[in-house]
């Protein structure tokens, strides 16, 4: 499947209008992006830096620190008209990438050692509510583009960051998951033992 199939089904399952969710980069924002970043990420020396305290921390807490050093670091060397933004609440996008006015999805994540072969999940999104409501708040374009910035480390030290530039026939794997919560648990006729 691709990750604009995904959204067209995901927007179909939940029963929501169907709009376009995803729209293809141009190549001349991608050219504009990769310059900008790329001046940012040396100007600020994010590569090889040091992520103090990191070893103790989970997965989850070391993408989240890696993309804290990235903000604090690379953040303030963006120059205008670039920039980046926090997209409130949780859910996908992470943040805003901003060109002027604007606005594209930039998700992190973070990862030990690139490894082409690796077929381990990422899981990018599973919701669309918080990305309907930046586009309806004019936050990010309508379709909006959408990027992904993997900052590579190894051991404490960051090696890499690799951005990739996602469009409607970007592939993509999804996979359908149950859940439950303690109030639908509660409120559910199921057999249970509570001691």
């Amino acid at each position: 499947m691709n990750f604009g199939e995904y959204y067209k089904d995901l927007l179909e399952y939940r029963g929501e209008c169907p709009r376009d969710m995803i729209r293809d980069w141009q190549d001349s924002e991608i050219r504009a992006i990769k310059k900008a970043v790329k001046n940012a990420v040396d100007s600020a020396g994010f590569i090889g830096t040091t992520m103090e305290g990191f070893e103790e921390k989970s997965n989850q807490a070391r993408g989240n620190e890696a993309e804290k050093i990235f903000l604090e670091l690379v953040r303030p060397k963006l120059k205008a008209p670039f920039q980046i933004e926090d997209a409130p609440g949780p859910g996908y996008p992470d943040k805003i990438f901003k060109n002027g006015e604007e606005g594209y999805c930039m998700e992190f994540k973070a990862t030990s050692k690139w490894d082409d072969t690796d077929t381990n999940r990422r899981v990018l999104t599973s919701s669309p509510s918080k990305l309907i409501k930046l586009i309806d708040n004019k936050k990010v374009e309508n379709p909006p583009a959408h990027m992904v910035a993997v900052i590579v480390y190894e051991g404490l030290t960051v090696t890499q960051l690799r951005v990739y530039f996602f469009d409607s026939e970007t592939p993509i794997n999804v996979r359908l998951e149950a859940s439950t919560t303690q109030k639908m648990l509660s409120e559910d006729s199921c057999k249970s033992l509570i001691i």
